[in-house]
């Protein structure tokens, strides 16, 4: 049982769900934003680095949980809406980059994190709505790319990075609520599809690419808050490892 709304979740190889949002109380103990839950039990564990504010987003990275949100502080510790705590103790990790607002979203890629948001700053730099990040070190990568508006939701795959919000341009070229990004460099990839509302979610699969959200159409076709591109008419393998053009698609 959990006392608040749950925000992210992210589920360790071994099983254990961990949760983040505006809880108080997780699993009959006192969890501030944050916790781990026995998979079996759903008993809290003993994970309990406590943020004192939102969390609005996690992901697992090399043993570690990132997470990002609306906080100051954690384990009543500096860390401006980013933080990472180890998965089994809880223990907080030095890793420490801030950003100036709310982080609403994050993913892992190779060797590289990436954050999503509110936020106009990351490690004390430029960094509109989005940024990478080193996991190890905390340091903001040097990407260039920046949205003019929140990005909400942010999906890897091997060799790009698909990001869905509320924005109508990237870097000054038109791009509205959802558009693709070379994973390392950051640089746009060309592929243009017109949302007409906010995209709050991305999913990649074998076959097609999921959109999910708050708008009405499409590329100007009626597609009420859902839509679906085929993978392989947008010039992608099933690994996604190139993105460049697609048309929506219906699905059962």
């Amino acid at each position: 049982v959990v006392d608040g709304t749950v925000r992210c979740i992210a589920v360790s190889d071994d099983g254990v769900v961990y949760i983040g949002g505006d809880l108080t109380n997780a699993g009959g103990q006192q969890r501030n934003h944050i916790a781990a839950l026995d998979t079996n039990s759903g008993e809290a564990t003993a994970f309990d680095p406590g943020a004192d504010g939102t969390v609005h987003a996690m992901t697992i990275h090399n043993g570690v949980l990132h997470f990002g949100g609306a906080f100051s502080t954690v384990a009543g510790q500096p860390r401006l809406n980013l933080a990472a705590a180890d998965l089994s103790t809880g223990t907080l990790n030095a890793w420490a980059p801030g950003a100036d607002a709310t982080v609403l979203c994050m993913t892992a890629g190779d060797d590289v994190l990436y954050a999503g948001g509110d936020f106009t700053t990351a490690g004390g730099e430029a960094h509109a709505y989005i940024a990478a990040i080193a996991p190890s070190t905390g340091s903001v990568l040097p990407w260039v790319t920046g949205t003019d508006g929140t990005v909400r939701t942010v999906h890897f795959a091997p060799g790009s990075l698909y990001i869905g919000g509320s924005f109508s341009n990237i870097n000054g070229l038109p791009r509205n609520n959802v558009a693709a990004l070379e994973a390392t460099t950051g640089v746009l990839r060309p592929w243009i599809s017109d949302v007409s509302g906010t995209v709050h979610s991305i999913m990649l699969g074998e076959e097609f690419f999921h959109l999910g959200g708050w708008f009405p159409t499409v590329d100007g076709v009626v597609r009420g808050n859902h839509a679906a591109y085929g993978t392989l008419a947008m010039g992608m393998d099933p690994l996604g490892t190139t993105f460049c053009a697609g048309d929506v698609i219906d699905i059962p």
